[in-house]
């Protein structure tokens, strides 16, 4: 799944949640607990509950900020509580990716474009790990 694969004049819902899930999922816990497959379970629910977190005005940035921090925050509780290391690691690198997103948003001017902010941030993200990351997570969570 790729994060955007054109230039919209809004970020979708459908390319925040994509993102997440498998790049984007396109994602060192102490006193872990969760096996491999709890954490799967949960990201799972998780994901389906993002789309719920994308504000409906999405050209306003400090909602869009607000947002991405509070779907970073979830994955956070996720990655703390997961038992597996090499999902906290593949997850430690979607949260990375999101707070360099939600960074963006809170650093953006008021009147930059959504599209130019993210676009931005984007740039700001090590694409071969997150992908690695995303294919790991797809692989170990089967989230196809």
């Amino acid at each position: 799944m790729t994060i955007m694969t054109s230039a919209p004049a809004r970020i979708s819902r459908v390319s925040i949640v994509g993102a997440a899930s498998v790049a984007l999922l396109a994602l060192t816990g102490c006193g872990s607990s969760d096996t491999t497959e709890e954490t799967c379970e949960r990201l799972d629910v998780y994901i389906d509950e993002m789309e719920d977190l994308v504000p409906e005005d999405q050209e306003n940035n400090e909602d869009m900020a607000n947002s991405l921090r509070e779907m970073t925050d979830g994955m956070k509780e996720i990655r703390d509580d997961a038992g597996d290391e090499e999902l906290v690691a593949s997850l430690d690198t979607l949260i990375e990716s999101y707070e360099t997103i939600y960074t963006a948003f809170e650093d953006a001017d008021d009147d930059q474009a959504s599209e130019e902010i993210l676009w931005g941030a984007l740039e700001g993200i090590d694409m071969d790990a997150l992908g690695e990351a995303g294919e790991h997570l797809d692989s170990t969570c089967e989230m196809s």
